[in-house]
């Protein structure tokens, strides 16, 4: 065995408010050798990205096998999974605390769940149709969530957790953990079906942004008849041509004032990767007279972190590995992961000064297969 790479050695206590980026389990020796095996469930396995130093934590953190649970995003350090039987929680990956979430099968329109009956367990109506469709839970552990945010820590009364829908036309959903059912948000009158991209809870409401670029907020003040109007019906110059819009508080002026970053990727057919992304570009919502959004050059000494999770930016004062005016991203090019063939190597750090990419760390020397990295790498924020 050589020598071990510095970043890889095995580390003791993570810091609290540390941006970490959770892999897929590894082994202890595979992962100080340098060469981490996904599919271990012995280690779950984190890199702090500031101070670039790879840590292996021992048992429950990691949330179980993969093909029996799959994470569907993060927020407040917490990761919103789904279990291949219809049950759904909130999971502490560094403590291994659960929180229960109303399962699948209370969605009012998943109609039956049979798990006697191989592959075709679910019954449910298609959006905006009154034909029936059935599927396996394979299907709706992997398809039935896009997105998640949450309106506070997850411990506190007033949670409320909101949910992209996946199969069923991007659709909004919400809940509250200890309650026993999901509710959906019916989109506004005037449009019958609006693909949602990203949401998040930013002025004491969600709000969410279509595929369209327009923003809409959710008024869930009556719980039982919420509803979904229009913030904003412009989206940002060039969203036609980016793959993935995030809404994230801005950091620079407290959260005053709601941003949208826009993602570019390009299909690289000779490359075995199949797909890269090459560049970011950040909008502030002119939230004053609602004129549009206004192209930002700089977020100055802050990094914003995108992908899978809830949208977060941390201060790179506070934490000096971190590059200022830049954004972190993972892979969260879900089509192609999905086939089990290609995916999660797709992430890195874009500085807004330099407009250039940077890879986080070496997959190729990492992962025993950097071209399927699963499941997929995930933004965690540890809370304080």
């Amino acid at each position: 065995m050589g020598a071990a790479d510095p970043e890889l050695e095995q580390q003791g206590r993570l810091g609290e408010s540390t941006p970490l980026l959770m892999l897929p389990h590894c082994s202890s020796t595979r992962m100080i050798s340098g060469n981490c095996e996904s599919g271990s469930d012995r280690y779950c396995c984190f890199y702090d990205v500031a101070n670039r130093r790879f840590h292996h934590i021992h048992g429950g953190g990691g949330g179980g096998n993969p093909s029996v649970v799959v994470c569907r995003g993060s927020a407040f350090g917490w990761l919103f999974m789904v279990h291949q039987i219809p049950s759904i929680f909130l999971l502490n990956p560094l403590t291994g605390s659960q929180i229960p979430l109303p399962p699948i099968t209370s969605f009012p329109d998943v109609l039956d769940y049979n798990p006697q009956r191989r592959n075709f367990e679910f019954v449910h109506r298609l959006d905006g149709d009154q034909r029936l469709a059935v599927q396996g839970r394979t299907f709706f552990q992997e398809h039935f969530f896009w997105k998640t945010a949450v309106s506070a820590e997850p411990t506190a009364e007033d949670c409320v957790v909101m949910a992209i829908r996946f199969n069923n036309n991007y659709r909004l959903a919400f809940c509250r953990p200890g309650s026993d059912e999901w509710n959906l948000v019916p989109n506004p009158e005037e449009e019958e079906k609006i693909p949602f991209m990203d949401v998040v809870f930013w002025k004491g409401k969600f709000y969410a942004v279509d595929c369209c670029g327009r923003v809409v907020v959710a008024d869930l003040s009556l719980p039982h008849r919420p509803k979904l109007s229009f913030h904003l019906n412009l989206a940002p110059r060039d969203f036609v041509d980016s793959e993935h819009p995030y809404l994230i508080p801005s950091p620079d002026e407290g959260g005053d004032r709601l941003m949208m970053v826009t993602r570019y990727m390009e299909l690289v057919a000779a490359a075995p990767r199949g797909y890269r992304t090459v560049k970011f570009k950040v909008y502030k919502l002119d939230d004053e007279d609602r004129k549009g959004w206004d192209e930002v050059a700089s977020i100055g000494d802050f990094a914003i972190f995108v992908g899978f999770n809830s949208a977060f930016s941390v201060s790179t004062r506070d934490h000096s590995g971190l590059i200022p005016n830049s954004i972190y991203f993972t892979d969260d090019f879900i089509d192609w992961h999905q086939r089990h063939k290609l995916g999660g190597h797709d992430m890195g750090v874009y500085s807004l000064t330099t407009r250039a990419v940077k890879p986080l760390y070496s997959t190729s020397s990492l992962h025993a297969n950097p071209l399927l990295i699963s499941p997929l790498p995930v933004w965690i924020l540890p809370s304080n």
